[in-house]
């Protein structure tokens, strides 16, 4: 029986090894595949990471871009605003400039009037005796006149003309 025993030993010794060499094939196979994985995901990580990276500084320049268009139109349309307004304030001014120009005249022509007006009235004055003393003489002369004359005033008022003949 020792021969045997010596044999379910021999192959119990060897089965054990063979189930151990099993196991840590089994165990190294897992392991590469731990490593491999592990290599993967560290790829996969340093690609996100990149893309994430390229993402943040594409966000960068188009928040960049965004601010400088912002800016650029800001100031163009202060430049505009700017422009525009000193166009309206010249053209009010020169209307302004015109206005005071065409008010004056127009007082120039108001105040000569008012001089020609102050002028005849004096002149009318100076008539006025000198007429009054031509009807007294010319009533005193000729007395049929003044029926004449108050006729002549009569259709001056009603707007009629008459033959005022003697």
């Amino acid at each position: 029986m020792s021969d045997t025993s010596a044999a379910l030993q021999g192959t119990s010794a060897r089965g054990n090894g063979e189930l151990f060499l099993d196991a840590q094939s089994h165990l190294q196979n897992l392991l590469s595949e731990i490593s491999r994985v592990r290599q993967s995901i560290k790829v996969g990580e340093m690609a996100s990471e990149d893309q994430v990276e390229e993402l943040r500084d594409k966000l960068r320049r188009e928040a960049s871009e965004a601010r400088e268009i912002a800016n650029a139109l800001r100031y163009d349309l202060d430049d505009t605003v700017h422009t525009r307004t000193s166009i309206l304030k010249d053209a009010l001014e020169e209307m302004l400039h015109l206005q005071r120009t065409k008010d004056r005249r127009q007082q120039d022509q108001l105040d000569s009037i008012e001089t020609d007006l102050h002028q005849t009235k004096a002149g009318l004055a100076t008539l006025a005796a000198p007429w009054q003393n031509l009807q007294l003489r010319c009533f005193e002369r000729r007395p049929d006149c003044r029926k004449y004359y108050a006729k002549g005033l009569e259709s001056l008022r009603t707007g009629h003309k008459k033959n005022n003949s003697p």
